[in-house]
Order: structure tokens, then C-alpha cells, then sequence
């Protein structure tokens, strides 16, 4: 029997995140930029509330997102972001990726530019 993903999520107890905003504040960008130019070489994963999950270095980003228990709402990135990022970040859920240079715009992740 095929069920709808609303049926299916409200009988699994899943929650839905809520959608990416459409603009961040000032404060917020400038906070990011603070995160990223603070860890160059590495992508920073964070939650809605900007609280740290974890840091990763960017050669192994794409490969490490898909094993994490907890997955990001926000991927910052002091440098370029690549398409199989932002892939691997859309395999995750990833609501917003914040970065220097994107090599592609192609994604529904909203795309912050530091």
C-alpha cells in the first residue's frame, strides 16, 4: 500500500524541518564569516541556532556528511564550494550552505556567499 509522506511522517513521529530562510540577517552573515575565517581548510557544520556539530576538513566533506548521526542545517566553507558538496549536502538535508565562491548555483540548498 503507498502511503503519503505526511502519513508516513506523522506515524513515524518524523519532524520536519522547517524551511531555509529566505534571508539572513546581517548579524547572522557576519557570524558565519567570523566561523569560516576562523577555520580556514575546514567546513563547519551547524545547527538551526548556529550551536557547532562538528568541524571537518573540506577534502573529506563529501564523504563524511552521509556517516554523521547528527546532520547540519548550515555547511560553512572558507573557500570554494564544489558541486559534490552541495550534492552530499542535499543527500543530508542540508537546508544552507554558506562559502567564498560556489562553482555552481544548480541546488535547492540556499546558497550564502561570504
Amino acid at each position: 500500500k503507498r502511503v503519503s509522506t505526511e502519513e508516513y511522517t506523522r506515524k513515524n513521529r518524523i519532524e520536519k524541518r522547517e524551511k531555509a530562510p529566505e534571508e539572513f540577517s546581517d548579524d547572522k552573515k557576519k557570524k558565519l564569516k567570523e566561523i569560516a575565517e576562523a577555520n580556514p581548510e575546514k567546513a563547519i557544520l551547524l545547527d538551526e541556532e548556529l550551536k557547532e556539530l562538528k568541524d571537518i576538513s573540506v577534502k573529506s566533506l563529501a564523504n563524511s556528511l552521509t556517516r554523521l548521526r547528527e546532520k547540519p542545517y548550515i555547511i560553512v566553507i572558507d573557500g570554494t564550494v564544489t558541486p559534490s558538496m552541495i550534492k552530499s549536502a542535499e543527500e543530508v538535508d542540508c537546508k544552507v550552505i554558506a562559502g567564498r565562491n560556489f562553482t555552481t548555483t544548480d541546488t535547492k540548498i540556499k546558497l550564502i556567499s561570504l
